[in-house]
């Protein structure tokens, strides 16, 4: 679509590479800047499972520019815009344990608790913070600091999710967009798809 564009693209490797094994799975129902905040947040909460919201002064999350720019949203109100804000993305995180489908509602984005420790929460740009790291930082009401560093967000191509890690984010969007689908018989044609003499029958077990 450019002025130099490259026709040669179009079947270079065509039928040798295949650039759907590029691509990962989302852990989390937001962007993918986040990736590594919540998995922070999660660390943070599983190390201190004790620390309560109302006992956290403020929390800073650190990283590459990118994150401020795209999810430096202290004030959303609906689900939809939640998805790009960090600071509800760590409210809801430490709060609720999860970042599921219904971390990312607008009943958790305007519930009162999450609300309060959003207004907590800060975003700053840290110095040679690739963009699929994070840090986060918690102050704590006594001056005590709990930290977490995180790599690389579960869902990129270097830290991609596990077929465990898959499955039960297939279970959850079940119960929550189609109750009464079966998701176990639905995740075992999908994992022997390779062996199916008809593969049409997945696009069955699909429908509730």
């Amino acid at each position: 679509m450019g002025d130099g564009a490259d026709l040669g693209a179009i079947t270079q490797g065509l039928g040798e590479t295949w650039e759907l094994r590029a691509n990962t799975h989302k852990p989390y129902p937001c962007g993918v800047v986040l990736f590594p905040v919540i998995d922070a947040c999660l660390e943070l909460r599983a190390r201190h499972p004790d620390v309560r919201p109302d006992a956290i002064a403020n929390i800073v999350v650190e990283g590459h520019p990118l994150l401020r720019e795209r999810a430096d949203r202290p004030s959303v109100s609906t689900g939809r815009e939640a998805q790009v804000s960090a600071q509800h993305s760590v409210a809801a995180t430490l709060i609720h344990g999860v970042a599921g489908v219904a971390q990312f509602e607008d009943g958790c984005v305007n519930s009162p608790e999450v609300l309060a420790l959003r207004r907590k929460v800060g975003i700053r740009d840290r110095a040679g913070t690739p963009v699929e790291a994070a840090h986060v930082t918690i102050t704590l009401a006594d001056g005590r600091t709990l930290t977490s560093s995180v790599a690389q967000g579960r869902g990129t191509p270097q830290r991609p999710m596990s077929d465990a890690n898959v499955e039960t984010k297939v279970r959850e969007l079940a119960r929550h967009g189609c109750p009464g689908l079966d998701p176990a018989r639905l995740i075992d044609a999908v994992w022997s798809l390779d062996r199916a003499a008809d593969a049409g029958a997945i696009v069955r077990l699909a429908v509730a």
